[in-house]
């Protein structure tokens, strides 16, 4: 029966060296697989919001140039100078500056 006691402890110390190793890996393995989840996550709304702040500014810049070509001309001066506000404010050349 010793010999028994002896093989639990001697097993029982190989445990005590090693498991502090798996733990840690195991907690460095969980830890690299929630921080690559968390990117993919994060580049793909990355990606969705580039996708969106494309078309808006697609739409933004057809509808400018629909305004000046077509619409700018037969405005009111109130609503030209509306406009001419909002483009100030943007910091962007209005249509009635680069009217064609």
């Amino acid at each position: 029966m010793a010999g028994f006691g002896q093989e639990v402890v001697s097993q029982a110390a190989r445990v005590q060296r090693w498991l502090p190793w798996k733990v840690g890996l195991l907690l460095v393995g969980v830890t690299l697989l929630v921080n690559a989840g968390g990117a993919a996550w994060w580049w793909g709304r990355l990606a969705t919001e580039r996708q969106e702040v494309r078309q808006a500014t697609a739409l933004a810049t057809e509808l400018d140039r629909h305004l000046r070509e077509t619409l700018y001309a037969q405005l009111s001066v109130p609503q030209k100078q509306a406009i001419e506000k909002i483009y100030r404010g943007h910091q962007v050349p209005s249509p009635g500056q680069r009217a064609p």
